[in-house]
């Protein structure tokens, strides 16, 4: 499990190819916050310039409708983007919660992210979730 000093790690709530994802808390100010690290524990320069990127840009943004990117570290050769956690649920529990008792379940979310990707167009950046298909 994930240990850095001034915060602590409650648990890994997702996991993709690149990246691992923790729910913890900031001990100095009692804040929840989101963890996502690169998974990779010797990362390629393409991969630490894309958390610097990323970082870069959603520092920039000051919108409600977008996760606050609050920290980004380095610890024992490992980057860390230290995220607001505002309490939601990863979009793929949401969709397996409602698939069974929905049969259209897409409107719903299409609704739900829109004002987050319309923010993001505002400022001129493109997600990967527009356009994707998640079904």
């Amino acid at each position: 499990m994930l240990s850095f000093p001034n915060y602590r790690v409650h648990k890994l709530i997702h996991e993709s190819e690149r990246s691992l994802v923790y729910q913890g808390i900031c001990e100095s100010s009692a804040k929840p916050v989101i963890f996502k690290v690169l998974r990779n524990p010797h990362p390629t320069s393409n991969d630490l310039a894309e958390f610097d990127r990323q970082y870069a840009i959603a520092q920039k943004l000051n919108d409600p409708r977008i996760i606050k990117h609050y920290h980004l570290e380095s610890h024992q050769n490992r980057c860390i983007l230290i995220l607001e956690d505002f309490g939601g649920i990863s979009l793929k529990d949401y969709l397996d919660s409602i698939r069974a008792r929905d049969p259209a379940p897409r409107s719903r979310w299409e609704i739900m992210l829109y004002p987050g990707v319309w923010a993001l167009g505002l400022h001129r950046v493109a997600h990967w979730l527009y356009g994707a298909e998640l079904y």
